[in-house]
């Protein structure tokens, strides 16, 4: 933690800071499982949190500790992603969806369902992402008009988000698309479905198998 700590707070390279921020996010979620010693979790949250408040600081980096701290469940953590998800600032905002995506907290839903309709392809797929990480239904019907998304990658983050929440609403929706033109899509409706299933009844498809 140490050597971390102090290459995110003094190496030369804004991406070695950055990728140091993120690698002290398995140290955050080691913390707010209670399972780091509560010395080392606070040095590790304060060193994220001082790079985060440098205004001078890369964006690259800062956007970095914002998403390690992303799982950790604490008022100051949540004010840190409503921070970043307000900046004017695309790179900080993308952070702060990430963040909510690691936190798999449905508070995050109201704002998640509004970025799945986002101009943005990059927000929407980090959206998508996070929908799936919290696997709250309420958002199957904002995720299924993307399934026909003109971004690829989008596309497929909603099959899988679809697959991962369950219900009857994704299911009715992921089959509609058993038959879709392109195979790469049809392999992964497939794999979502087959998650589906298993999601809703885990000992019927071992079982089954």
């Amino acid at each position: 933690i140490p050597r971390l700590v102090g290459i995110l707070q003094g190496d030369a390279d804004p991406q070695v800071r950055a990728e140091a921020a993120l690698s002290l996010g398995r140290f955050v979620l080691r913390a707010e499982f209670d399972e780091l010693r509560a010395t080392d979790a606070e040095a590790v949250e304060d060193a994220l949190r001082q790079v985060i408040a440098r205004e001078e600081e890369e964006v690259g980096v800062r956007a970095r500790a914002v998403e390690a701290l992303g799982v950790r469940n604490k008022d100051w953590a949540h004010a840190i992603i409503e921070a970043a998800y307000a900046s004017a600032d695309h790179r900080l905002r993308i952070s702060a969806v990430h963040a909510m995506d690691r936190s798999c907290d449905p508070r995050w839903l109201p704002r998640l369902i509004d970025e799945l309709s986002s101009p943005d392809a990059e927000m929407r797929y980090e959206a998508a992402g996070a929908c799936q990480a919290i696997a709250d239904e309420s958002a199957v019907p904002y995720l299924t008009p993307l399934l026909e998304d003109e971004d690829a990658e989008v596309q497929e983050a909603a099959i899988e988000a679809l697959g991962q929440t369950g219900g009857d609403e994704a299911r009715e929706a992921l089959e509609g698309y058993r038959s879709h033109p392109e195979p790469r899509v049809r392999e992964v409706v497939e794999t979502a479905l087959t998650e589906l299933e298993f999601g809703q009844d885990p000992l019927g498809f071992k079982l089954g198998e």
